[in-house]
């Protein structure tokens, strides 16, 4: 394994542990969907960051989706923000 994949697991392996620790003796039963609320939008955010001027299609390579879900996550997670709107691009134009 890539040492670089090796320090991203440890990473997210403590931060499971410790929201296992704040949550003991609750009953949880819906841990997976709780996380994967949290991580996506996360992962998304920052794949858009990364590639410096938010572009969708870049983004979409990186995460190895297409454009179309892509742009489905995004406007779930973050509205206009990343995807706007045509009339407000024309406006600003």
């Amino acid at each position: 394994m890539n040492p670089e994949n090796i320090h991203l697991q440890e990473a997210i392996s403590r931060s499971i542990h410790e929201h296992l620790d704040t949550i003991r003796g609750t009953n949880t039963t819906t841990l997976y969907d709780d996380f994967m609320a949290k991580i996506e939008p996360a992962l998304f955010e920052a794949v858009m960051k990364y590639t410096r001027n938010n572009n969708q299609s870049q983004a979409a390579k990186i995460l190895g989706l297409s454009r179309g879900t892509t742009r489905k996550k995004l406007k779930l997670y973050f509205g206009d923000h990343y995807c706007g709107t045509r009339g407000s691009q024309a406006e600003e134009a």
